[in-house]
């Protein structure tokens, strides 16, 4: 019983420590706090957060889902993305757009870098300054014209936590021949999977709770221990 006790103690003690099970992080439209520009008002960066549950559409009747790059757009172009808190990144599911019924633009490599800090980049709004770090890069496949669209999954790169990202395509996929301009990459959806936040380093109240119990479960049965006297036959 003492060492079911005892267990049960240093688990309590440790468990603030032990990472925690990867878990969406609900992103919304506003969470786009910068990007070099979008095909028109209706395929804008900030739809790429506006289905972060169920399934992923590229339309529905009047509403588009997806982001295109503005025509004849940037090679090099980006959207900022602010987590709101600093997280330890554990993996992304890319949604690749088809363009509604035209399955003519959609990105195909692409790598996806994070920092900490942000500094405006004239009217594109925020843009990544200082240390960055690749936390995925891969290449999508083209997504055929018919929706649900399915998930593509990538594993963080790095274990270090962060506060911002920045998506960044660098060519095209389509299931059929682009047909308008250069540079057209789109992205229907991102999801981003993280551990618990970190905020300076310190455990959350929780965890500081759980710590604390943990102490008194272990100090309780370290008092029962010392005043238990063996008496000999």
């Amino acid at each position: 019983m003492k060492l079911n006790w005892l267990l049960c103690g240093a688990a309590a003690l440790t468990a603030f420590a032990l990472p925690a099970t990867a878990a969406q992080i609900i992103l919304s439209p506003g969470s786009v706090i910068g990007n070099t520009g979008s095909y028109g008002n209706l395929q804008i960066a900030a739809n790429i957060f506006d289905q972060q549950t169920g399934s992923v559409y590229d339309t529905t009747p009047g509403v588009y889902h997806y982001w295109i790059n503005a025509e004849n757009g940037p090679q090099n172009a980006y959207i900022t993305v602010d987590l709101g808190a600093k997280y330890t990144i554990a993996s992304f599911d890319l949604f690749n757009t088809h363009n509604a019924f035209y399955g003519d633009r959609g990105t195909g490599n692409f790598s996806i870098v994070a920092g900490n800090s942000v500094g405006l980049d004239g009217g594109n709004g925020f843009t990544l300054t200082g240390p960055t770090t690749t936390v995925a890069s891969g290449t999508l496949t083209a997504a055929p014209v018919t929706d649900p669209i399915a998930a593509q999954s990538f594993t963080s790169l790095s274990s270090s936590t962060f506060r911002y990202l920045q998506f960044l395509p660098t060519s095209v996929a389509s299931v059929n021949t682009p047909c308008c301009s250069a540079n057209e990459y789109g992205l229907a959806e991102l999801r981003v999977f993280a551990g618990v936040p970190t905020v300076g380093g310190v455990p959350e109240p929780a965890s500081w709770a759980m710590m604390l119990a943990g102490f008194g479960v272990v100090g309780g049965v370290m008092r029962r221990r010392a005043g238990t006297v063996s008496v000999a036959a």
